[in-house]
């Protein structure tokens, strides 16, 4: 009988120990996979928030292009961090549309928006009408549960908005800026695409890359590396 029983005993420690051991497997395999997958759901404001705001179906050129026809002005430069890629900046009368011609591992050549930067007081965000002068403190308070960017990061995002003065965390990484006046009120504010999605793809775009036979892993990873982005933090 007493056999029996340490029999018993043994067999649930070990199986204890199995289940742990999955259990610390399946929590290191998730954690890693997440390193490579940059989806955050923002807490005050999502992608379609600002796209509603912006009178637009989704953040991106052809739906903004759509609305809003030929800009009033355009400018064209190289970018200050990337030599090969030329910039292009549409003015609109109460935003400015700053964008880029990317290449799909295919071959294909789409515009991806580089920077969204606000202009007018009458475009508002979220329920707190966060924009051209709202305060420092209505900003922050707005902004509270989404991660704050930090300084050394914000540098990368002040190669092109110069003068950024805050910035936090939107969906999938992407980054709303804000610059202020010497009042600490906001003189103009950006959504800035996250560095992962805009070198070349956004969730929407794997299924053009699976068409290219490009394994999607390896796509993801080339384009990190190629653009200089840290695999363990998107956000950069």
């Amino acid at each position: 009988m007493e056999r029996k029983k340490r029999k018993k005993k043994v067999f649930l420690i070990v199986l204890l120990v199995v289940f742990g051991l999955f259990i610390a497997c399946f929590t290191a395999g998730y954690i890693y996979d997440q390193q490579f997958m940059p989806y955050y759901r923002a807490s005050y404001l999502s992608d379609r928030g600002y796209a509603r705001a912006l009178g637009v179906a989704a953040l991106d050129y052809e739906a903004i292009q759509k609305k809003y026809g030929e800009p009033e002005s355009q400018s064209v430069w190289v970018d200050s961090t990337d030599a090969d890629r030329e910039l292009v900046a549409y003015q609109y009368p109460k935003f400015e549309l700053v964008y880029t011609d990317a290449e799909y591992p295919s071959g294909d050549v789409i515009r991806r928006i580089v920077l969204i930067v606000i202009t007018s007081e009458d475009i508002r965000f979220g329920r707190m009408d966060i924009g051209i002068g709202s305060t420092r403190e209505d900003v922050q308070k707005a902004y509270a549960e989404d991660p704050k960017i930090d300084e050394d990061k914000l540098e990368y995002s002040a190669t092109i908005y110069p003068d950024v003065d805050e910035g936090f965390s939107g969906e999938d990484w992407c980054r709303i800026l804000f610059c202020y006046d010497e009042n600490g009120k906001v003189e103009s504010m950006a959504y800035e695409p996250s560095a992962f999605w805009r070198g070349v793809l956004r969730r929407t775009d794997f299924r053009r890359m699976k068409r290219s036979g490009l394994p999607l892993r390896f796509g993801i990873s080339q384009v990190f590396w190629e653009k200089g982005c840290k695999q363990n933090d998107c956000s950069v």
